[in-house]
Parts: C-alpha cells; sequence; structure tokens
C-alpha cells in the first residue's frame, strides 16, 4: 500500500508542475518579455518529450526498478524546477522545462508500470484507475491554484513552491527506498 501511496503522490505532483504552465503565461509574456507562442512553447515541450521520453524511460524503469527512478526523478524535477526560476533567459527556460519534462515523463511510465508488478492481477485495474485519478487531481489543482499563487507570489515563487514538494515527497520516500516493497503487496 505504501507503494501505491507514493506511486500517486508522484503523479499528482508530477502533474501539477506540468500544468503550473498554462495559468502563469501570461505572467511570463509580461515579466520575460516573450510571446505567447514563446511561452505555449513550454508546454508543447512537456507533450513532445512525453513522446520522446517514454520508451527510454520504460527501458530505465525496467533495469532499475520504479522505486528508485521515481526517486531519482523526483529529485531531479526539484533541482531542475528550482535552477529554472533563476534565470531571465528564455532559452535557459526552455532547457530547463525540457529536462523537467523528461523526469516527469519517466516518473509517469514508472507509475504504470509499478501497478501490474505490485499490486496482484485482480487489483491492476484499480491501480490504473488510482493513477488516472491523481493525474486529474493534480491538473485540477493546478489550475485552480496556480493562478491564487502566481498572482500572490509571482510565477518564480509558485514554480519553486511546487519544486520543493517534489523534494517532500522524496524525503518521505526514503523508508520505501531503503526497504523496497516486494512484488503483490
Amino acid at each position: 500500500m505504501k507503494l501505491i501511496l507514493f506511486v500517486n503522490a508522484a503523479i499528482f505532483l508530477a502533474f501539477v508542475k506540468v500544468f503550473e504552465t498554462p495559468s502563469m503565461i501570461p505572467l511570463y509574456v509580461t515579466e520575460l518579455n516573450i510571446t505567447y507562442a514563446q511561452a505555449g512553447i513550454f508546454m508543447t515541450a512537456y507533450t513532445l518529450i512525453r513522446c520522446f521520453a517514454s520508451l527510454p524511460a520504460g527501458s530505465i524503469t525496467d533495469r532499475w526498478g520504479a522505486v528508485k527512478v521515481i526517486a531519482i526523478c523526483l529529485f531531479s524535477v526539484f533541482a531542475l524546477g528550482m535552477l529554472g526560476t533563476f534565470s531571465n533567459n528564455y532559452y535557459y527556460l526552455l532547457l530547463m522545462r525540457i529536462l523537467v519534462s523528461t523526469a516527469i515523463a519517466v516518473i509517469f511510465i514508472a507509475a504504470i508500470d509499478a501497478i501490474p508488478k505490485y499490486l496482484p492481477p485482480e487489483k491492476v485495474g484499480r491501480g490504473i484507475g488510482y493513477i488516472n485519478g491523481s493525474l486529474n487531481l493534480g491538473i485540477a489543482l493546478a489550475m485552480f491554484v496556480t493562478p491564487i499563487l502566481a498572482d500572490a507570489l509571482g510565477w518564480r515563487w509558485t514554480a519553486r513552491a511546487y519544486s520543493l514538494l517534489f523534494l517532500a515527497l522524496l524525503f518521505f520516500s526514503l523508508p520505501l527506498l531503503k526497504n523496497p516493497p516486494s512484488r503483490f503487496q
């Protein structure tokens, strides 16, 4: 059960992070002095990265296991997400978004991979349903909360706050990393 909570928390945070972008586009345009088309590329980068990163993500997850891969990606999203808030250079910000998107794509594949490996066959559908629910809850929360936070804190502090949540989840997952679950727990 701890693994399922961990996987779903990672998916939830991943989609909060992905969908922070649409609500902050007007702030990017104003503060970075870029066009709406340029700002839209931040979201496009995520969708394209998911296409290209999926196959290698599956291979990495098969080799290292879902828990370890998700943990590495949690740290990566934290670090890269934070780094992406300390510049005004559009191309640097786009690179950070591409790298964050890569880690999020890997989290998604590792989470989906974990369900049939760690749940009994009769609960796999439910486990995938949980992931879908966590994903959509993350999107909904991001679309509701991000404009409020960004209005109050600015886009940089909002993105930093979301990035810090990845570090918090990594910290709380340390016992799971030290004692990985066996199949069908």
